[in-house]
């Protein structure tokens, strides 16, 4: 295995940044979302978004990636919550590892830096959002401490899909907890 390294993204990111979300939908969510919808999943379309949404990211917004050599094999996305049910102030917008990276520490490589910058940043809570059947994403938040808020519907192509509001109380605690695994 070679060595992973986390830095901040760039728009240069973009493309391997949607190839990796999008290879990460097609195996995690194939027994979830109807098959249209990850059929229709475009490489060059999602990265042109990336790239736009990397450019114009604010100062309270961090997407990290984990490179393998010059591989992105996985990335996250923080920023403020943006949604009033929840009372936290950050929020775990994205965090998708390549279906071959799994089960290597990646993920908690990438939540470590990503916590840290938010704890340095002021944040104090945070929220995620992650389907209700996808035992790989509920999984990963419970181990790392994250709290059941409370459940509803997504709507992706038309089509109603049961999600979970998981919350970390206190990123400080979080912290804590990821820095014992180092």
């Amino acid at each position: 295995m070679s060595e992973i390294t986390v830095r901040v993204a760039t728009p240069y990111d973009a493309d391997g940044i949607s190839r990796v979300k999008i290879d990460t939908w097609r195996y995690a969510y194939k027994h979830i979302l109807d098959p249209t919808v990850l059929k229709e999943l475009d490489v060059a379309r999602d990265s042109a978004k990336w790239k736009e949404r990397l450019s114009e990211s604010g100062e309270r917004e961090r997407c990290l990636v984990a490179c393998e050599q010059d591989r992105v094999v996985g990335f996250l996305y923080l920023g403020p919550n943006r949604f009033d049910e929840v009372d936290c102030d950050g929020e775990l917008q994205a965090i998708y590892v390549l279906p071959s990276h799994h089960r290597r520490g990646v993920g908690h490589m990438m939540l470590r830096e990503g916590v840290d910058w938010m704890v340095a940043d002021g944040f104090k809570s945070m929220a995620v959002f992650v389907f209700r059947d996808n035992p790989i994403g509920v999984g990963f938040y419970r181990s790392t401490g994250a709290e059941l808020h409370d459940e509803a519907e997504l709507e992706i192509g038309g089509k109603k899909y049961p999600d979970q509001c998981y919350v970390w109380p206190s990123l400080a605690d979080l912290q804590s907890k990821l820095r014992q695994g180092e």
